[in-house]
């Protein structure tokens, strides 16, 4: 059994399920979720609280059984140390844990059918032998909300994504992955407009009311507001569901470009994904081929 340890919001999440869904299938195994993270919510030492949101896609939220929980020493039990050096010795078990954000090509050499993973895995080569069926597979359980088509249709629809929230209020978070700047989203949205017949801008944030004071766009715009918590895999499929994209340096947006299959699409995203990043080539694995840097 190949089981991950779910952790972060929808996007992360994805990466780890398509990371873990690649590797079972390699292994001839199946495939279970370590969901504790989203239990200790309040002690999660001032990293966001998140809850398992897979179930957008239908996806259920399969536990690893009694044995494998007891082998990892996640099942609360008494003499719980005890039980788990007796239950290693014949249930074997190998832990994978992600060292570095670059792309492991190594992976599945690494792994077992019996493995525990471990990390964020933020690159589709993890999981570019299965990319088919998991596109197939990852269509939303029910949309709600806006549509597709009480927005203009005459054009060319471009999401642009401005993440906030969590990258402003909390330090920590801010250090690791910093801010997309003014300049590139005006930057982004001429080159995609430039490349278009005509374009209309659907900017999605998790701050409206600072993008529409700051962000100055001389293209035709609608600001999405609405979806916002249980609700925010709304704004992914609709992003999925235009035909160009502006991204942030975020998971989330880097999947509804993704999800979008069409091999026409255009897709700008951030050249440097983390602020610590001395050069763009840290997170060249992160970016598919073909979308642009920027």
């Amino acid at each position: 059994m190949i089981i991950v340890k779910l952790q972060g919001g929808l996007g992360n999440q994805l990466f780890q399920y398509a990371t873990g869904r690649a590797l079972a299938e390699w292994h001839g195994s199946s495939l279970a979720f370590d969901l504790r993270a989203f239990r200790n919510n309040a002690n999660n030492g001032g990293i966001t609280p998140r809850a398992f949101e897979l179930g957008a896609f239908g996806i259920k939220p399969v536990q690893p059984t009694l044995l494998d929980e007891l082998a990892l020493g996640t099942r609360s039990i008494p003499y719980k140390g005890r039980v788990q050096k007796m239950v290693r010795k014949w249930r074997n078990i190998t832990e994978y844990r992600e060292q570095d954000t670059v792309y492991d090509p190594f992976l599945t050499e690494k792994t077992s059918a019996n493995t525990y993973l471990v990390g964020y895995f933020q690159s589709e080569h993890y999981f570019k032998n299965i990319e088919n069926s998991l596109r197939q597979e990852l269509s939303f359980t029910n949309g709600g909300g806006v549509s597709v088509d009480d927005l203009p249709s005459d054009c060319d629809l471009v999401s642009l994504h401005v993440r906030r929230g969590d990258y402003v209020s909390n330090l920590h978070t801010n250090r690791v992955h910093g801010l997309c700047s003014l300049e590139y989203y005006q930057k982004s949205a001429a080159y995609v407009a430039n490349r278009t017949e005509k374009v209309h801008f659907i900017v999605f944030s998790d701050d409206q009311p600072w993008v529409k004071r700051y962000l100055e766009l001389s293209y035709p715009v609608t600001f999405l507001e609405g979806n916002q918590g249980q609700d925010s895999y709304k704004d992914m499929r609709l992003m999925s569901l235009c035909q160009h994209h502006i991204v942030a340096n975020s998971s989330f947006s880097w999947w509804g470009a993704w999800l979008n299959p069409s091999p026409n699409k255009i897709v700008v995203a951030p050249d440097r994904w983390l602020a610590r990043e001395r050069d763009a080539s840290e997170s060249a694995d992160r970016i598919p081929a073909g979308w642009v840097r920027m």
